[in-house]
């Protein structure tokens, strides 16, 4: 659900405001967690899968794009390190609650533990997202920082080898006020293609795999980590597996971080 609402939410939050779409992920996410609690308290496993897998999904997915779609927006000439660092939340947010969680088991049920966690969850989403708006429309153009716009797009050194590109060769758009032309044989910072364009690409389908895989495999992974150290390694006590827990989100964070930042490099 998160990638599906994502895709689905996608057009939507592009054309709103982050601040909006953030709102609606966080009383998505909240609600998800409520209903998550309230089918453990009933024994009803299909609620649970309902409020934390797919409600919860949902609003995990607005969220998420939401997120990532305003920071790239604001740091066009570093989009990698700067989506980096939104990511980096995934593996920061394992490294806190992974301690709060254990820390809640000890004092309440699993149903008032997921109440918990799901309004800790809204409180700082809500307090976030008061913090989030896009930039003026002239601050930049898509894949292009405004203090690169007066250079000549030949002189700009970024090559893109895109099969799509000779589709839309010439095509020309009015972007914050410049006119851009798709023009170069060694490819232009800008591509302006539309959806169907993009979808019939072998390139966005490649794309789209290896973000499938990775999500898959990273999400099942960190959400069986606790179990896993457990049956593998024989760590039972729930200091050595928090432990754990606390040291792959750190590594996941600050990986999330160094890749992004060495893709602006490449």
């Amino acid at each position: 659900m998160l990638g599906t609402s994502g895709a689905i939410f996608g057009p939507w939050i592009e054309s709103h405001s982050p601040r909006m779409c953030a709102l609606l992920g966080a009383v998505v996410f909240f609600a998800g967690h409520c209903t998550a609690a309230l089918g453990l308290a009933c024994r009803e496993i299909g609620m649970l899968y309902f409020g934390y897998g797919f409600i919860g999904g949902v609003g995990l997915g607005i969220g998420y794009v939401t997120t990532i779609d305003a920071v790239i927006k604001w740091y066009p000439s570093s989009r990698g390190f700067a989506s980096g660092l939104a990511v980096s939340g995934f593996g920061a947010g394992s490294v806190a609650f992974s301690n709060l969680n254990a820390a809640l088991l000890r004092v309440f049920t699993v149903p008032q533990a997921f109440a918990i966690l799901g309004t800790i969850n809204l409180v700082v989403m809500l307090g976030c997202s008061q913090l989030m708006r896009p930039p003026h429309p002239d601050y930049n153009i898509p894949g292009v920082a405004m203090d690169m716009v007066d250079q000549s797009l030949t002189e700009i050194n970024y090559p893109q080898q895109r099969t799509i590109q000779q589709t839309i060769k010439g095509k020309s758009a009015n972007i914050g006020g410049q006119t851009i032309t798709v023009g170069s044989d060694s490819g232009d910072p800008v591509l302006i293609i539309t959806l169907s364009q993009a979808i019939s690409s072998v390139d966005f389908w490649l794309l789209w795999l290896a973000f499938f895989v990775n999500l898959v495999f990273g999400v099942v992974l960190i959400s069986n980590l606790a179990s896993m150290t457990t049956n593998m390694f024989g760590m039972d006590t729930p200091t050595s597996v928090t432990t754990v827990v606390t040291i792959e989100g750190l590594f996941n964070a600050s990986g999330r971080l160094f890749s992004g930042w060495i893709s602006d490099s490449f």
